[in-house]
């Protein structure tokens, strides 16, 4: 069952997984010339277009990914599909507006976490 440990689990993964992602792409733009520098993120978040593109800069660039980091990442997207599992069970005894937008939400970042997975 998701519960508050998961949740503050998987947002610290997520935190470490975006570190790392920006750390990979940092270094991919001060060694090649050609690519554009990576936009600063310096509070550990990223929107889901952001974390596409950095994703597809480190394809782009044949960068090895560590087992451990598909294992993270996809220990955050499983935890998420968890939480938003339990939401849409409390949406369907008890609609509400506002959890409905949570689960709209996580569904977004399942499906764009899912495909920056994918890219990688």
């Amino acid at each position: 069952m998701a519960d508050r440990t998961t949740y503050l689990n998987y947002k610290q993964d997520q935190k470490l997984l975006v570190y790392w992602i920006t750390r990979v792409c940092n270094n991919i733009t001060n060694t090649s010339p050609s690519e554009p520098p990576v936009v600063p993120v310096s509070t550990g978040e990223v929107s889901v277009a952001t974390l596409k593109e950095l994703s597809e800069l480190i394809a782009r660039h044949n960068k090895r990914i560590p087992v451990t980091i598909y294992q993270l990442f996809w220990s955050i997207i499983e935890a998420r599909r968890e939480r938003h599992l339990l939401f849409l069970k409390i949406a369907a005894s008890n609609p509400d507006p506002k959890i409905q937008k949570n689960n709209d939400t996580h569904s977004h970042w399942i499906n764009g976490l899912t495909d920056a997975f994918n890219i990688l």
